[in-house]
């Protein structure tokens, strides 16, 4: 299912994107020069995308979805370790609010 899911997020984004496994089953991508709202667009083709793919695997065929959390740099904030935590904050608050979809990380709601 993971080299599945690869593939389906190397096919959906463009080549100057970095897409690298984050641990167990999570994924960063970096969107270079990318805006919050081109970047929440991207994300919600890439859940709509995964969800209607049938993916192959040993026990048949499956569908399975994606919880994404979307930030941006923070010039006041700068570094990796930032970087990650908001992501992973709007990705917690789009596994509350029922999964399969993308939700951002907005600096006001710190």
């Amino acid at each position: 299912v993971l080299r599945n899911l690869s593939r389906l997020i190397s096919q959906s984004m463009r080549e100057v994107d970095f897409i690298g496994r984050y641990g167990g089953e999570e994924f960063v991508i970096i969107l270079p020069e990318t805006a919050l709202d081109q970047a929440m667009l991207a994300a919600q083709r890439l859940c709509n995308h995964i969800a209607n793919t049938k993916l192959d695997t040993e026990k048949g065929e499956i569908y399975i979805t994606v919880s994404l959390g979307v930030a941006t740099y923070d010039e006041e904030k700068p570094g990796l370790d930032n970087f990650l935590e908001y992501a992973d904050q709007a990705l917690y608050e789009a596994k509350q609010n029922g999964r399969n979809q993308a939700r951002a990380f907005h600096p006001q709601k710190k």
